[in-house]
């Protein structure tokens, strides 16, 4: 398949890191990104609209990143989600897996 762009989703609540992430991307012309600030927003966003890569941050107010990864799964959603987190541990990388992410966070360089 190919495409001109991809449509990414970035959802993080921290703005600095969010904005960086969707300039970068839109920048590069590889992407396209639109932005999310909780899970919540992120889960009403896919309601909407289909997007090619999540970055899904694991910690964020409202619903986190593993709670709307599992929400997305369930509903039979299979965007590739990478797991974004300053917490590195064995247990944060678990815990992405077990969500459903295809990237979770991870301890040591891949």
């Amino acid at each position: 398949m190919s495409k001109d762009k991809y449509r990414l989703l970035v959802a993080d609540d921290d703005s600095p890191v969010r904005d960086h992430i969707c300039m970068v991307t839109e920048f590069s012309g590889w992407a396209t990104a639109e932005a999310a600030s909780n899970g919540q927003e992120a889960l009403s966003k896919l309601e909407t609209n289909s997007y090619d890569l999540i970055l899904m941050d694991c910690q964020m107010p409202v619903i986190d990143g593993y709670e709307a990864t599992r929400r997305l799964r369930a509903l039979g959603n299979n965007t590739p989600i990478i797991g974004l987190t300053a917490v590195l541990s064995p247990e944060a990388r678990a815990k992405g897996l077990a969500a459903g992410m295809n990237q979770p966070p991870w301890t040591e360089s891949p």
